[in-house]
């Protein structure tokens, strides 16, 4: 799977090591790479590595007997079906519009009960609310996810190293940065850029930021491949079937103003209703049904949504998506960090985190920020208006505390090592395995 940080080979368990250096040239990438005279025979195969690790990771799911291509090929027909979810939820809005405004607000309030400002100010209300929802509903499609650029050209095939000619550029480049810590860009499109060596990066067990085998490219930290989209998405958080869209860094904010629109238009129109149900019932002795239907529909509608709401306010808080939430038990990450060992040598340092870490939590009011804007109005704009905070989506600020910690670990392992190693060796410190 993207960004699965754990060795294949032993059953996807963490190697039972406490520190060990790994030089560049001596980095075994057959079994990455799905070398044909050495990795296959250990049963890696790298190009298909995502899909099949993806189904390893959630071994719960139905049809484990159809092949990768199968699989992918069923995800992206349900990701089409899903398409027509919003098709439905427009054709709800369109029936709650006409019991809400016209005979709710304009036949009942307006003409039986000759409450003229109060029928209006409802239909106001819902209008501008609806209007907003349509909006940004076709504003998440219009702006997208956010994508990685994708390498184009044909395949290439690995090397007699087992590594493709455009990993193993990537690799060089990133390993010929200035300064640990410093920042190199590689220029991937007009308008994009990739940060090869910043302080600190989530990387592959050979201390190499990660890579996508399908996309052909570096992933940056926090990006996963979309299996229906067939390519690496920024900060990607997850699939929403309403919306009939990936949701990622470019469009979470504008999926964030959507939902909370959703809420205060489901609870305006719960409440209202309600209310002039009681009213109607107690002036005429009887309840037009429809009411009652557009009640059972907005508390329905309610229900999910607000919890929904909570639950996306505390991931941006906690600066956190909805995939590292649900991985947060039981997945740990690898990375690679600038480290100042006691003699003041900077060092390259491979770092593995505690289950559980939060690596880019820095804070509730920057974590919000970092999504919604650095000043109030902001916060109301349907697009990002701090995107410098995470360098367009390809590098992010990292929690202070877990760096400590994970410096500490690197300083740790280090005190058993009595050899010298170059500059161009990487140090690993992992945990000690539970006993």
């Amino acid at each position: 799977m993207d960004g699965l940080n754990q060795d294949i080979t032993d059953g996807g368990q963490p190697n039972n090591v406490q520190a060990h250096s790994l030089p560049y040239s001596q980095v075994d990438d057959s079994t990455n790479e799905g070398d044909p005279e050495s990795g296959a025979e250990k049963g890696v195969n790298r190009s298909k590595f995502t899909t099949t690790q993806l189904r390893y990771l959630f071994p719960c799911r139905r049809d484990q007997d159809l092949s990768d291509n199968e699989w992918v090929n069923k995800k992206r027909l349900k990701y089409k079906i899903n398409k027509v979810i919003p098709i439905i939820l427009g054709g709800i809005i369109c029936y709650g519009s006409y019991v809400f405004c016209y005979l709710l607000s304009w036949r009942y309030l307006v003409h039986t009960r000759h409450k003229r400002s109060c029928g209006l100010a409802f239909i106001c209300i819902y209008a501008i609310l609806g209007a907003t929802i349509a909006y940004l509903c076709v504003l998440i499609s219009i702006v997208g996810p956010g994508l990685v650029p994708k390498n184009s050209g044909s395949v290439v095939k690995p090397d007699s190293t087992g590594i493709s000619n455009e990993k193993k550029a990537s690799r060089e480049a990133m390993s010929s940065a200035q300064e640990p810590g410093s920042v190199n860009t590689t220029q991937h499109s007009d308008e994009t850029k990739v940060d090869l060596q910043p302080e600190a990066y989530l990387c592959e067990p050979d201390g190499y930021g990660l890579w996508c085998s399908r996309c052909r490219s570096v992933k940056p930290d926090r990006a996963h491949h979309s299996s229906e989209l067939d390519r690496c998405v920024l900060k990607m958080d997850h699939y929403c079937p309403w919306v009939g869209q990936i949701i990622g860094l470019k469009n979470y904010k504008i999926f964030y103003q959507f939902v909370s629109s959703c809420v205060l238009l489901t609870v305006f129109v719960f409440v209202s209703t309600l209310v002039f149900l009681v009213d109607s019932h107690r002036f005429h002795q009887k309840v037009n049904p429809q009411y009652i239907v557009i009640i059972v529909i907005t508390f329905v509608f309610s229900s999910f949504q607000i919890p929904f709401f909570i639950m996306h306010s505390k991931y941006i808080v906690n600066n956190i998506t909805t995939i590292e939430f649900l991985n947060r038990k039981y997945r740990h990450y690898l990375v690679n960090l600038s480290y100042v060992d006691s003699d003041g040598n900077t060092r390259r340092m491979i770092a593995e985190s505690d289950f559980g870490d939060q690596l880019w939590n820095i804070g509730s009011y920057k974590n919000w920020t970092q999504v919604m804007g650095t000043h109030f109005w902001e916060w109301f704009l349907p697009w990002n208006t701090n995107v410098s905070a995470t360098r367009g989506g390809y590098s992010f600020p990292y929690n202070p505390r877990v760096m400590e910690s994970l410096r500490a670990k690197c300083a740790e392992s280090l005190k058993g090592m009595n050899s010298e190693h170059n500059s161009n060796t990487f140090f690993v410190a992992r945990p000690a395995p539970a006993v």
